[in-house]
């Protein structure tokens, strides 16, 4: 590649950086205590949220982890759908599944509860939910036009930091090469596109579900 281009490309990828990662994060409401979990549920049943979609994988379900959660969302009127196809590194597929059975569903938010493979399903099932877009389709650097679905997330472990990020690694069903969602909709509030002013609210994460909940 001639220098000249060499050098275009290389601004081009300096001007792409600066406006992902560049923009000032605002720093985020954290509920803390035993209680963050039922404080998280109290919150989305606040915002007129009736029927959730909650992305996990089948141990944590067998093992019972979210019954305390999804308890407390249908006793305060919230419908919750799970959906346990995450595998660890998920791939399109598993997303294509979760998006298909949100719609089926009529979901109107999205709840990751487990690790960064969850975490990370969740976050391009939300997003591509609300485009009517494929797992595929959303890769790459802001691909998407609308906002993701509400999201929350309460991480099962807490060294992924994938809750705290605009990113969502996905990989390729029949390669297993994996690839990056790059989207500041998918993250913590760092999106300030009009469009998005009303899903700001929903934004939050967390380091460990029994110890603190971040809310935006």
């Amino acid at each position: 590649m001639p220098a000249f281009y060499k050098e275009v490309f290389y601004r081009a990828l300096l001007s792409l950086k600066g406006r992902a990662f560049a923009k000032p994060q605002p720093k985020p409401v954290v509920f803390s205590g035993a209680n963050a979990s039922e404080s998280l549920s109290k919150m989305i049943a606040h915002f007129g949220l009736r029927n959730i979609l909650v992305v996990t994988d089948k141990p944590l379900l067998e093992l019972g982890v979210p019954a305390a959660t999804l308890h407390t969302l249908n006793s305060l009127g919230v419908a919750t759908v799970v959906y346990d196809g995450v595998l660890p590194d998920p791939s399109c597929e598993v997303v294509d599944s979760g998006i298909a059975i949100l719609k089926q569903a009529n979901c109107d938010s999205v709840l990751a509860f487990g690790g960064g493979s969850s975490i990370d399903a969740a976050k391009v099932i939300a997003l591509g939910a609300a485009n009517d877009c494929s797992a595929q389709e959303c890769m790459g650097f802001q691909q998407c036009k609308l906002p993701t679905l509400p999201f929350f997330a309460i991480p099962t472990t807490a060294g992924t930091g994938s809750e705290g990020t605009f990113i969502a690694v996905i990989s390729d069903n029949e390669t297993h090469e994996k690839g990056a969602v790059v989207d500041p909709c998918t993250g913590p509030g760092l999106d300030d596109r009009p469009s998005c002013a009303y899903y700001r609210r929903y934004r939050h994460g967390c380091s460990h579900p029994c110890d603190r909940i971040l809310y935006r």
